[in-house]
């Protein structure tokens, strides 16, 4: 869940300013399943209350709605685990443990490697809580490395608990064979982002560089039932442009 940038200086992805308007419009697409934004590196963010935050738990138990995952974005601009005495450490231990006890399935670390530094934090931080995670608890790394590599490190360290998040539009503009990822990966794969990309750019749904016909197909033929979760471009009209690219994809 993101809002679309309404002034000069907002980020692409950045935390909706009334994040109910938005959570209406995923309600009147009739989407069950959100992924929850975390932009910012701070504990302020609404998730980090759910417990206590009335509204929105009603808001999401009345309308059969869930957050299914949540993305820590503000990863993607600075290393926040490779020094354990600096505050911005404990600032990503407190909100990885919270979302745990919240019981997010998948909570997104988008990185742009998976380094020693992240493994030895994971190690560290992440895999001793055995009392607080559980099989349906996920930590996914979301990096454009090569998945089979990153599978290999996530085996060879033992991280308990971690598995892959497969951003098609990312892995298409690198020039990725998606279907040879999706069949030999599937299995670490906890999460695909459903967006199209054309010169490093976010656009409409098959103007870009997916094959979204063929990744369905082997999606349907493996059976997979791994949740896809629209990252795609919406416009100054969030609702119109979000409807058009998903019938485009449920009619093909």
């Amino acid at each position: 869940m993101e809002d679309s940038p309404k002034k000069k200086n907002q980020k692409l992805q950045s935390f909706p300013y009334d994040y109910f308007k938005d959570l209406n419009l995923i309600k009147k697409l009739g989407i069950k399943k959100v992924e929850w934004l975390v932009d910012k590196p701070r504990i302020d963010n609404p998730i980090f209350d759910l417990e206590e935050n009335c509204d929105l738990k009603n808001f999401l138990k009345k309308n059969k709605m869930k957050i299914n995952s949540v993305i820590l974005h503000f990863l993607i601009n600075k290393n926040f685990y490779y020094n354990e005495k600096k505050n911005s450490y404990e600032l990503l231990k407190l909100m990885i443990i919270k979302l745990i006890k919240l019981k997010i399935n998948n909570i997104i670390l988008p990185v742009n490697k998976l380094d020693q530094n992240l493994i030895l934090f994971l190690k560290k931080f992440i895999i001793p809580k055995k009392n607080l995670l559980s099989d349906k608890i996920n930590i996914l790394i979301e990096a454009n490395q090569d998945p089979l590599k990153l599978i290999d490190i996530i085996k060879r360290h033992k991280l308990k608990n971690v598995f892959l998040l497969y951003d098609l539009g990312n892995y298409s503009e690198m020039n990725r064979d998606v279907i040879f990822d999706i069949i030999n990966c599937h299995n670490f794969i906890k999460e695909f982002h459903l967006k199209d990309k054309y010169k490093n750019k976010n656009v409409f749904f098959g103007k870009g560089n997916v094959d979204f016909k063929n990744f369905l197909m082997i999606y349907k033929k493996l059976n997979l039932k791994t949740p896809l979760i629209f990252e795609n471009f919406v416009g100054s009209t969030p609702y119109i442009n979000t409807k058009k690219q998903l019938n485009y994809i449920t009619h093909l």
